[in-house]
């Protein structure tokens, strides 16, 4: 049964799928849970049906074989559909987006829908379990690029949110000062105070200089090849990550700060 290694391929990419976006929309995760379930019993009636045309290669376990892949592949379709449908709610909702932002991003996950919504009828009339391994494979490639798609829009999300929140604190970082400025007018050393002041707004600077760039590799997704497109993902998700870093720095200051504005 030749279609197993490919199928077992298609088993781990599936494996982490629910990793590739954290944010949840109830209603749409609620709907890929339910197609997880059921791509989990198909693939278990999928194993059963392989042992079987393995003890005895006749024509009515071909024929069951043929039929329960088919069920599994299908419903592995169903899961990895269930997914984009659940990203694409989320940002469709999302109030951190811009409209031109959600109509690119929603466009691109359509697009993916409509390419493995194509693969339905060809598993439906798929006689052959090689016609089925073939379908494994060009379903495994595609989800693939599929992932990237979104990891694009899932960086882009969280690149939006992150700049509020450093938005939010650049104007906490001129309360800081304003309160600083007032304690050095009543004669108060404010002097380590204002260190800590100045890094609270280097971190907070560096995160927003990071989220710049994570922006700026989003936009080239748009005319990016396949081959591309890792890279650039990757480059927009370390970004993201030295953002994140440059926050929690900026916390840890915070912390400090707060810590002397007690005291005082």
């Amino acid at each position: 049964m030749k279609a197993l290694p490919i199928i077992i391929g298609l088993v781990f990419i599936l494996s982490i799928c629910s990793s590739a976006f954290a944010m949840t929309y109830e209603d749409a995760k609620k709907i890929m849970e339910e197609k997880k379930n059921a791509y989990q019993n198909a693939y278990q009636e999928y194993v059963k049906a392989r042992e079987q045309y393995m003890k005895s290669k006749i024509n009515v376990n071909r024929l069951s074989a043929i039929n329960r892949t088919k069920t599994f592949l299908t419903a592995a379709l169903d899961r990895m559909i269930s997914h984009i449908e659940m990203v694409s709610s989320k940002v469709e909702n999302s109030s951190a987006l811009s409209e031109e932002e959600k109509s690119e991003i929603i466009s691109e996950l359509s697009t993916t829908l409509d390419e493995l919504n194509s693969y339905k009828s060809r598993i439906d009339s798929a006689t052959t379990l090689s016609d089925l391994r073939n379908i494994s494979i060009e379903m495994r490639k595609d989800w693939v690029e599929t992932q990237k798609r979104i990891r694009g829009a899932v960086g882009l999300y969280e690149a939006v949110f992150l700049q509020k929140l450093v938005n939010k604190e650049f104007k906490l970082a001129d309360k800081i000062d304003s309160k600083i400025a007032e304690l050095k007018a009543n004669g108060t050393d404010t002097s380590t105070l204002e260190s800590l002041a100045s890094q609270y707004r280097g971190n907070l600077t560096s995160a927003n200089a990071s989220l710049a760039s994570a922006r700026e590799q989003f936009a080239l997704l748009k005319n990016a090849t396949p081959e591309e497109k890792a890279t650039i993902v990757e480059k927009m998700h370390n970004y993201i990550k030295d953002a994140l870093d440059a926050l929690k720095s900026a916390h840890a200051v915070l912390r400090e700060i707060r810590s002397l504005f007690k005291t005082e």
